[in-house]
């Protein structure tokens, strides 16, 4: 884990404006204020399992509020697990209230009003979720905040709470390959996905959320097809998740990622070589406006899928337009 924050090097009368910049940098804008007379102290340090974010704070007394303002101002659309360390940590939104001890569990979303406060020293885990990775169990599980789940009486919740902390610290130390970061990261889902979801909804949960990481996938790669250097390297770097999770997601789904690109692109030059506008421009420069650099393999790929060279679709459709034909 990298360190994000720490109060130590800040002068005692700015660490306040300090903590509120940076929770509002790493997280999302809120009211921060300590508690107690004593100078805030507090350090952050953070990692990635795939789109997942883990942030292992410690702090001394500290509240910190989020209002409609701040919701307003600034919504990541998260899911927030939080794994309490040490001493006690309260959570309170949409009328409920939980107090966490040592290997306690609870939630927050970033998307509706809430307090969280810590009376006294604490150290916890934050595990960040985007919700379009819950796809439609996402508001199932946003609806379950601010409930205490108690490594004491669940032993599940035990079994979770030792996992990511263990995780959290290997991540800390740079132990995890990009194929065991998406594997943690389709158990972290799994362990989200049972702690505050029912029986019957965890293996269409993970389904829907792999479709949803598609879905995400083409949509990104949609807007960056004019660029030459897109593929699978770019997508899971985008996205946080490993390359061999990408080509994963795409075989799944019956197109290998650069056949998926390389389609795309020949379908928008299609398009633009029926566009009057475009009669002129000519149809290498077409190709290298939509991610092309070779020539000869650009047309030898168009003449594969539509049958015929560039040249001639362009010839055919501007004669068929001379003629009124469209």
């Amino acid at each position: 884990m990298s360190t994000l924050l720490n109060t130590s090097a800040i002068h005692p009368l700015r660490r306040v404006d300090y903590w509120t910049g940076g929770i509002a940098e790493h997280f999302f804008d809120t009211r921060f204020s300590p508690l107690g007379p004593r100078p805030f102290e507090g350090r952050i340090k953070g990692s990635q399992v795939g789109p997942v974010t883990i942030r292992a704070i410690n702090g001394s007394p500290h509240r910190i509020e989020r209002e409609p303002t701040e919701i307003s101002q600034s919504d990541p659309e998260h899911i927030l697990l939080y794994l309490a360390r040490q001493g006690q940590f309260r959570i309170g939104q949409d009328n409920r209230k939980c107090v966490l001890t040592a290997g306690d569990m609870g939630i927050q979303d970033t998307s509706r009003p809430s307090v969280v406060e810590s009376p006294g020293n604490l150290s916890l885990f934050v595990l960040s979720f985007p919700k379009q990775l819950l796809g439609p169990r996402a508001d199932h599980v946003s609806q379950q905040t601010a409930q205490r789940l108690s490594a004491q009486k669940s032993p599940f919740v035990q079994l979770a709470a030792s996992f990511v902390a263990r995780l959290a610290n290997a991540a800390d130390r740079g132990d995890l390959s990009s194929h065991e970061s998406e594997g943690a990261f389709e158990m972290l889902l799994t362990i989200l996905q049972t702690v505050h979801g029912d029986a019957d909804g965890t293996t269409l949960a993970r389904h829907s959320q792999r479709k949803t990481m598609l879905s995400q996938l083409r949509a990104y790669a949609l807007e960056h097809l004019h660029e030459p250097d897109l593929g699978p390297e770019r997508l899971a770097q985008a996205h946080y998740i490993s390359v061999r999770y990408v080509h994963r997601l795409f075989a799944a789904s019956g197109t290998g990622v650069a056949e998926w690109i390389r389609t795309q692109r020949l379908e928008r030059v299609m398009k633009a070589l029926q566009d009057p506008e475009l009669a002129t421009t000519p149809i290498a420069a077409v190709a290298i406006s939509w991610g092309f650099t070779d020539p000869s393999s650009f047309s030898r790929s168009f003449r594969q899928h539509f049958g015929k060279p560039p040249s001639t679709v362009r010839k055919e459709y501007m004669e068929r337009s001379l003629n009124g034909v469209t």
